[in-house]
């Protein structure tokens, strides 16, 4: 059974001019998720985040925040969300401290400063002058000043942008911490499909503003799961092999490249049996392994079909 969710759009759209960014796009963020935003540049993912936090008004569609779909219910809402769409922006020569205590009264809060520096780890540079913090600093001071009136949730727009390695593994570090520890929910754009595949446990991937794929990312690897590679001491042996994949029921998309090796999916349970029967038909294998599928590869199928006109 899904939790309920704290963002909720229904056919939203928004153009710009000639130019459509999102087009009936429908998604959900369920509370306590980590839930990746994946698309490419131009996709429409800040389009989408932007409209969600009240930036921009939608042309068409709805939705919702912590349930609230009127504009004065989503207004109150936003006070529960911590956000970072844009690259973040500090008075260089004030302190860490200084920069969230001046920054966070800006938007009416007080205290929680010290809390929220311990958060993100930045509790000994936080007398240091911002202008001597590494960009990966000045991301976790981003996401501390996000934190400030302990939001449920927050949206990172592209956190990783300019990180080294480094940079990118403490964040993601910092962000399963929160999730663990504080409960705090994420919804995270990103172009980096590798990224996403590590530290969010949903995904959701856009493409043109458009909804690619959606669901949880235990179901999408165990999808990416139970596709084979056979390879045949010959041609021959490729020909009986193929003939015996078409007419197994439990082998789906089997396709022959090139003359000697034949792409299949089957439920893993099912390989051993499959692999008897080839023997018993007499087919020489040389290999028969797990073809591993990564989500770049899947979103990039995905994507395809869509434009092919196979997905909706």
């Amino acid at each position: 059974m899904s939790k309920p969710a704290l963002i909720e759009t229904k056919g939203l759209g928004k153009s710009f001019g000639p130019v459509r960014a999102v087009h009936d796009l429908s998604l959900r963020v369920e509370r306590g998720s980590i839930t990746g935003f994946l698309g490419l540049n131009g996709s429409g993912k800040s389009t989408t985040l932007r409209i969600i936090l009240g930036l921009l008004a939608p042309d068409q569609g709805s939705f919702e925040l912590f349930g609230a779909n009127d504009r004065r219910g989503r207004a109150a809402a936003l006070g529960r969300i911590g956000a970072l769409v844009d690259s973040a922006a500090f008075y260089p020569r004030l302190t860490g401290r200084q920069n969230i205590r001046f920054l966070s009264g800006l938007g009416g809060y007080q205290g929680e400063v010290d809390e929220v520096l311990e958060q993100v780890g930045l509790s000994d540079a936080a007398d240091r002058p911002a202008r001597h913090y590494s960009l990966g600093m000045k991301q976790r001071l981003a996401i501390a000043l996000a934190l400030v009136g302990q939001p449920e949730l927050i949206i990172l727009d592209e956190p990783t942008n300019g990180l080294d390695p480094n940079g990118i593994m403490e964040m993601r570090r910092l962000i399963q911490k929160l999730n663990r520890e504080s409960g705090v929910t994420f919804f995270i754009s990103s172009h980096l499909i590798h990224e996403i595949e590590l530290i969010c446990d949903h995904v959701i991937m856009i493409e043109s503003g458009q909804l690619v794929f959606a669901d949880r990312m235990d179901a999408l690897q165990s999808r990416l799961k139970g596709r084979f590679s056979l390879n045949c001491a010959s041609k021959v042996d490729a020909d009986r092999a193929l003939e015996l994949l078409g007419q197994d029921d439990d082998c789906l998309n089997v396709k022959r490249i090139p003359s000697q090796q034949i792409k299949f999916e089957i439920s893993p349970d099912q390989l051993g049996r499959l692999h008897r029967d080839l023997v018993k038909a007499g087919v020489e294998i040389r290999t028969l392994a797990e073809v591993r599928v990564t989500l770049e590869e899947f979103f990039l199928s995905q994507s395809s079909l869509r434009r092919e006109g196979s997905l909706t």
